[in-house]
């Protein structure tokens, strides 16, 4: 079962489609529209149970994730102190409670309605003389038996019940003419046929588990208008005059309780309106309307399997080599280190992609490689090519690394810098150097370059102001969400010159300074080292909490080798367990080295 915030994100999904196809289908019958809205509610429903099939959905922030300090590779063997509880798990805790008592309201209102309507049905008496006329012809066209009970307790005619559906009138239906009685049964056994009963059910429950989202409120406003339009199409294709018929709904309009559809239901402007008009919609044949469903259900289940989780799957499973891995000595290796890394790591899964410079997928080991997770400080290469290609930065620059405060915040690295130069910066991976960074370049240069990388930014991120802390986290990867892949894609074209991106010059720039980041010694990638070859590359190390208020972690390591001529672009990730840790420079750099060393050598 996905987490409860992918799941709110995959329904959104699914209501928002229904809702966007209400246009284009305006020309059709509302049984069409009724059948579109009614089966993305019992999507609604099987969303939490069905698997997620993941998308490219490039980036999103990640809200709960946090800014990390990655240490250097002499302090990568130290056991980390376990974080203390955290308000946000508390947090969590709270919505959960503010959800439940959500949902049982809206529960409670219905099934307090479904009460009261089936004590009306109990307190309501049979009046078969007045009535028969009306039962025989409105049986004799819809083939459905048709119940009808008197009640002083409403004022408009209703049904329900789901097994035994029961038609209630008011007294005042006494006066009436058997024309007006006809046209009443006739809509309302139209619902019966329908099973819109035991659609509002479903539409219930689906708003009862998401109160909290307007769009479940505005899907189950419409679809109690379509079951209204498509009830009263079907008394006007018996023959009623739409004349008579629409001033009969005016005359007997009126209220129901929750368990219960009246024949008055609102808005009555656009049933109307409907009514009256000189054009009649097409009606939807039984094959059209199977059709419609299956078309619409393959297409719910399709937008509901695409998932935001920024997370790798928590069990590791057998790989089998990609339909796009052309190398299969490759990924019969990177399957093996996979296994190894996950194991000696303690870990919940990974990812390991071998590809070309030129973006040509050689393994794909773990299955993973387009699941979202957070990136941590393998965008900082992004951050600079950018600033660099922009002109803003130089390899000379020296950066104040002493005061991390930023909009109130303080930001951190792993051990006090002082006054360092670029190449010193990213191969200690300076999140307070890096900001300083993000303030030269600005938001608005640095997502036009993003987007150049196909990744992409919220709509507001463009017009961040310089020093703002969420703006300088994304910006430094620390809750930037993306790929795998294509993070491996973003520095396969720093490999291939640029790939018309940035510039060739600001590439092979980029590209020596990534090589600090594995030979110094003091560089957070050293464990990436390939003898006698030159690795350009970047850690990366990044948290987040979990729906279940636990503490993730995901280790990154990616570049390319050789350096000077690239022939593998290499990422390597891996995700621990609940309350963990890994880093970028122990767990993952390790792995590069090995299948780079043998990828070289065969």
């Amino acid at each position: 079962m996905t987490s409860h915030f992918d799941s709110i994100y995959r329904v959104s999904l699914v209501l928002g489609v229904a809702l966007l196809a209400m246009p284009l289908l305006k020309s059709q019958s509302a049984v069409a529209r009724r059948l579109v809205l009614s089966v993305a509610f019992a999507s609604v429903l099987v969303i939490p149970f069905l698997p997620a099939w993941h998308v490219d959905a490039p980036v999103y922030r990640a809200l709960l994730a946090r800014v990390v300090s990655e240490p250097s590779v002499a302090a990568i063997g130290e056991q980390a102190a376990p974080l203390a509880a955290t308000g946000v798990a508390r947090s969590i805790h709270w919505l959960v409670f503010a959800w439940a008592i959500g949902a049982c309201f809206v529960a409670a209102r219905f099934l307090v309605g479904l009460v009261v309507a089936q004590r009306l049905v109990g307190r309501a008496t049979s009046d078969p003389t007045a009535w028969e006329a009306a039962i025989a012809s409105a049986e004799r066209v819809t083939g459905l038996r048709a119940v009808v009970r008197v009640s002083t307790a409403i004022e408009a005619p209703a049904v329900t019940g789901i097994v035994s559906p029961v038609v209630i009138v008011p007294v005042s239906a006494a006066s009436w003419t058997d024309d007006r009685k006809r046209a009443v049964l006739l809509h309302e056994l139209a619902h019966v046929a329908a099973h819109d009963l035991g659609v509002q059910v479903l539409a219930t429950i689906a708003c009862s588990l998401h109160w909290f989202n307007p769009l479940a409120w505005l899907v189950a406003r419409r679809l109690r208008l379509e079951r209204e339009l498509a009830a009263d199409e079907a008394v006007l294709r018996s023959g009623v005059r739409a004349s008579t018929y629409a001033a009969d709904l005016l005359a007997i309009a009126g209220a129901a309780p929750a368990g219960a559809i009246a024949i008055g239901e609102k808005p009555l402007p656009k049933r109307i309106a409907a009514i009256v008009a000189e054009r009649r919609p097409v009606v939807l044949s039984p094959t059209g309307a199977s059709a419609l469903v299956v078309g619409t259900a393959a297409l719910a289940f399709s937008v509901a399997c695409a998932t935001s989780a920024a997370s790798t799957s928590p069990k590791l499973k057998a790989s089998q080599v990609s339909a796009r891995a052309v190398d299969r000595e490759l990924q019969a290796l990177a399957d093996r280190e996979l296994e190894r890394m996950v194991t000696e790591s303690k870990g919940a899964g990974g990812t390991i992609l071998v590809m070309s410079p030129n973006g040509d997928v050689l393994a794909d080991a773990g299955g993973h490689t387009d699941r979202l997770y957070v990136a941590g400080s393998t965008m900082k290469a992004v951050l600079l090519a950018a600033a660099i290609d922009e002109g803003v930065v130089t390899e000379s620059d020296v950066f104040d690394c002493s005061n991390g405060v930023r909009s109130g915040q303080v930001m951190r690295d792993s051990t006090p810098l002082g006054k360092v130069a670029l190449p010193e910066l990213l191969a200690k991976s300076s999140n307070i150097g890096f900001s300083q960074i993000f303030d030269r370049l600005g938001a608005a240069r640095l997502d036009r370059a993003l987007h150049r990388f196909h990744f992409a930014t919220a709509p507001e991120f463009a017009t961040t102001p310089s020093a703002d802390w969420n703006g300088t986290s994304f910006a430094i990867g620390a809750t930037m969400s993306t790929t795998p892949r294509q993070v491996a894609l973003a520095y396969a074209a720093l490999a291939n010159g640029g790939d018309g991106i940035v510039t060739s010059s600001t590439a092979k720039r980029v590209g020596a300074l990534l090589e600090g980041v594995v030979a110094k010694e003091d560089g957070t990638g050293k464990n990436a080292r390939v003898a006698g070859v030159r690795v350009a590359g970047k850690t990366g190390t990044s948290e987040w909490t979990a729906a279940d208020g636990s503490r993730r972690s995901y280790a990154s390591f990616v570049g390319y080798v050789p350096a000077e001529r690239p022939r593998y672009v290499i990422f390597v990730g891996v995700e621990a367990g609940p309350d963990a840790r890994v880093w970028g420079g122990g767990a993952a750099a390790p792995v590069f080295a090995r299948i780079a060393t043998r990828a070289l050598t065969r």
